[in-house]
């Protein structure tokens, strides 16, 4: 629909379920439906809200345990600046 929202973020996966996991993108928690591959992804997905805020609905889910994780912060950090 025209109110989805459509985001792109990565993180630790902090907790697991059997559909779904909690990441911490070191700004804050957000539940994230799916199964991740690693503990360290990127989510590619829809925000659906729900009676608690809102989730991640993934539509896709990316190992991101080779990256290099000083230079993605650095990254984000220049393009949030």
């Amino acid at each position: 629909t025209p109110q989805d929202i459509s985001v792109s973020i990565s993180g630790m996966v902090i907790q697991r379920d059997n559909d779904s996991f909690i990441l911490d993108d070191s700004s804050g928690h957000i539940l994230v439906r799916g199964t991740p591959p690693s503990d360290f992804v990127r989510v590619l997905g829809d925000v659906v809200p729900y009676e608690d805020g809102v989730f991640i609905r993934a539509e896709i889910i990316q190992d991101f345990t080779t990256i290099d994780k000083g230079l993605l912060a650095t990254m984000k950090k220049l393009l949030l600046s």
